[in-house]
């Protein structure tokens, strides 16, 4: 039988190879899941919705020394969801479980814990929030079960709803990392106030991203940066501009293409940081002047980032350093995530909960989707 140790977790010495047969930590060999069958794809033309299969035979994976196991309750859905190109590298050589972020429950813990007086950081029956950080190794959360590495999860905030803790990781860690990693920016400095003048940042299409809105509640939280940040945002429409400064917290909204005149016309001074969510080089080409960002700035992309060669060229010119973003593994980084929702100073959008049997129609409404919320696919009730 399965002991806890004094402080609550799991004597090593008795931990199971596998979970056993109580209802909840019980393992099927085959499970529910929804994924994009192998084959080669035309990364220029992503594959429609309804090329997504959905059965109930699907092999659960097996952990590996480092890896947990984690029983899906939700599962989020992203726009770009089938035209990530490591998706679809991945679709290439297996079928694909798609949906990187999830919440959900620990069914076991890794195998090299065992040898760990203190035991894993997460035990059987904790409530996890997570991303899979590396589709082109490991399936996606669209199923019954999902597995991730110690520094992919986080304990879910108390506060919010599974379907709601679901919409949280992949983004709220992407617009971390482009803050924290690729920024130049020291949460322990900014969130002691010692980070200087007050930061100033350019986002593109904060509206139309679901990394953006993420980025968006971090530069606005007070634990993060208690001096305050001048946020600007580009928007597609005069409507979302409205909508962006009073709701949102933006301080300046631009609506118009000429990025550049728009700082002139309204003498703005330049920004520090420029999160770039529409990427591509003609994107790029428009926030290199100097009225736009400041000499030894720095533009993070997080979608379709122009080619390393445009990069060099058009920011060496100006002084300025460039970087694309792919999220990587930091768990506490998440920890803090976890901290800001707790605090009420982060939070997820959902536009609606989809069964997982539905997931074509849900990958479906995923495009058709206009509002801040994403839609979620609902693998175990709990």
């Amino acid at each position: 039988m399965t002991t806890l140790s004094p402080h609550g977790k799991m004597d090593p010495e008795s931990k199971p190879e596998s979970a056993n047969m109580d209802e909840e930590t019980y393992i099927p060999e085959v499970m529910q899941a929804l994924y994009l069958p192998s084959g080669t794809y035309d990364k220029t033309a992503p594959p429609p919705p309804d090329k997504l299969v959905y059965k109930t035979d699907f092999p659960v994976p097996k952990p590996g020394p480092g890896q947990y196991l984690i029983k899906v309750q939700t599962a989020a859905l992203s726009p770009d969801e089938l035209s990530w190109g490591s998706t679809l590298d991945a679709a290439t050589r297996r079928d694909m479980i798609i949906a990187r972020d999830f919440c959900g429950s620990i069914i076991t813990t890794p195998n090299e814990d065992h040898r760990r007086k203190d035991g894993p950081k997460f035990t059987i029956g904790d409530q996890v929030i997570g991303v899979v950080t590396d589709v082109t190794e490991r399936d996606g959360a669209a199923a019954d079960f999902v597995l991730a590495t110690e520094d992919e999860l986080a304990f879910k905030p108390r506060n919010v709803t599974a379907a709601e803790a679901a919409t949280i990781p992949l983004p709220a860690l992407t617009a971390w990392q482009a803050l924290f990693r690729h920024g130049g920016l020291d949460p322990e400095e900014t969130s002691r106030g010692q980070s200087g003048s007050q930061l100033r940042v350019l986002m593109t299409a904060a509206w139309d991203h679901f990394v953006g809105m993420q980025a968006l509640q971090l530069l606005r939280s007070r634990s993060l940066f208690p001096n305050g940040v001048w946020i600007c945002a580009t928007c597609a429409s005069p409507h979302n501009a409205e909508t962006l400064r009073p709701n949102l917290g933006a301080d300046a909204a631009v609506d118009k293409p000429d990025i550049a005149e728009s700082f002139r016309s309204h003498k703005w001074a330049p920004v520090d940081i420029v999160l770039d969510s529409v990427g591509g080089w003609q994107t790029l080409k428009k926030l290199h002047p100097a009225a736009v960002i400041k000499e030894k700035g720095v533009v993070v992309s997080f979608s379709d980032p122009a080619p390393e060669a445009v990069m060099k060229e058009v920011m060496g010119k100006c002084g300025l350093r460039s970087k694309s973003l792919s999220v990587e593994p930091d768990g506490k980084a998440l920890e803090r995530i976890n901290e800001l929702v707790e605090k009420e100073e982060l939070r997820g959008y959902v536009e609606k909960v989809i069964d997982l049997f539905d997931g074509r129609a849900a990958m479906t409404r995923v495009g058709e989707n206009r509002s801040i919320g994403r839609v979620v696919l609902r693998a175990n009730a709990g």
